[in-house]
């Protein structure tokens, strides 16, 4: 709460007084700044508040339409790998995953404001038909009718459940060590979690082909975030290939369109490596993006760019209201630089 307040405190007095765009920010956020939404709706967020508020959401579009030179990704990379000058304030939307909110919530309000976006989808649960593997586990611990979880077999202590802040550091515990297991790890661990839920699996959360197909046909653009969500440096040579190449091919036997960009799942410094890089390039991917925090200069790697998580929180007051000051503040890299965290 103090640290909300702080935030406020300080972006309202930058923002308002005219201080922020005097300021020449942090160098590693100057440039073309791309953002990353995940989801955007107002259900309970189990997962590190990887969502964000319809209304919020809507705000925020309406901010970057009035304050910000918003362009479309293929027209960033462009700029950037030409070494043209760069737009002042030019930020690119993107999201990662390829939620079914993405359609019901952050479409219409795209738009409503003209903003192109990227969507960067996870091939496999959109093929399938599947929720994501972290989301199976959520549903699965945040439904559980027991109050315990007793994974002690598989190497986890034993876990509250008997409240819902009991569940949420559970899902957060279990999503930890499952980050680096294998597929077969998941699956096992998430088939014992499901013995002990107390209601069926959530209704679909991904986009179908035709959604997908009808934004590809009004201003969204459709990326590959691998088929399984799998951090790729974690992965032998062919499965890593697999992940690269097979959801491209999925991607693009959907849109009928060629799929020139990847983000990496989870994003991190560790999450890809030389590889990846080299495996893409092969693949003929024109760039890859991280979710290490900053802007984009002509200098950028190309399959290492910089993106920006946008979060519940973030660009929010306290009361959870959205904040323009607080928003602008955090896209300059104001906090980052005054190491001021959520």
């Amino acid at each position: 709460m103090l640290t909300a307040i702080l935030k406020e405190t300080a972006g309202a007095a930058l923002y308002h007084t005219g201080l922020l765009r005097a300021l020449p920010g942090l160098p590693s956020y100057r440039g073309i700044k791309i953002l990353a939404w995940h989801r955007v709706n107002d259900d309970a967020d189990p997962i590190g508040g990887m969502s964000v508020s319809i209304e919020n959401f809507r705000r925020q579009m309406k901010y970057l339409k009035e304050e910000c030179d918003v362009l479309a990704l293929e027209r960033a990379m462009d700029l950037l790998f030409a070494g043209d000058r760069l737009p002042e304030n030019g930020v690119v939307v993107t999201f990662d995953d390829g939620y079914r909110d993405n359609y019901e919530n952050a479409f219409p309000a795209l738009k409503n404001y003209g903003i192109p976006a990227t969507i960067f989808l996870c091939a496999g649960a959109v093929q399938n038909g599947v929720a994501l593997w972290f989301d199976s586990i959520a549903e699965a611990v945040m439904s559980s009718v027991n109050d315990k979880i007793d994974l002690s077999k598989y190497g986890l202590p034993v876990l509250d459940a008997g409240s819902q802040y009991g569940k949420t550091a559970a899902v957060g515990a279990i999503l930890a060590f499952l980050k680096n297991s294998s597929s077969s790890m998941r699956t096992e661990i998430l088939e014992a979690l499901r013995k002990h839920s107390g209601r069926p699996a959530a209704k679909r959360a991904m986009l179908s082909p035709d959604e997908i197909r009808l934004m590809s046909g009004d201003g969204i653009e459709f990326g590959s975030h691998g088929m399984n969500h799998c951090i790729l440096s974690h992965l032998a040579d062919d499965e890593m290939e697999y992940e690269i190449s097979q959801s491209a091919g999925v991607i693009e036997k959907i849109t009928g369109k060629p799929v020139k960009y990847f983000a990496y799942p989870n994003g991190g410094a560790r999450d890809y490596d030389a590889r990846s890089a080299a495996l893409l390039a092969r693949y003929g991917y024109r760039a890859a993006f991280t979710l290490e925090k900053g802007a984009n200069s002509n200098a950028a790697r190309r399959f290492a760019m910089k993106r920006i998580a946008v979060t519940r929180g973030m660009e929010s007051n306290f009361r959870g209201y959205f904040s323009r000051a607080i928003f602008a503040s955090e896209l300059a890299g104001v906090f980052q630089a005054m190491r001021v965290k959520e």
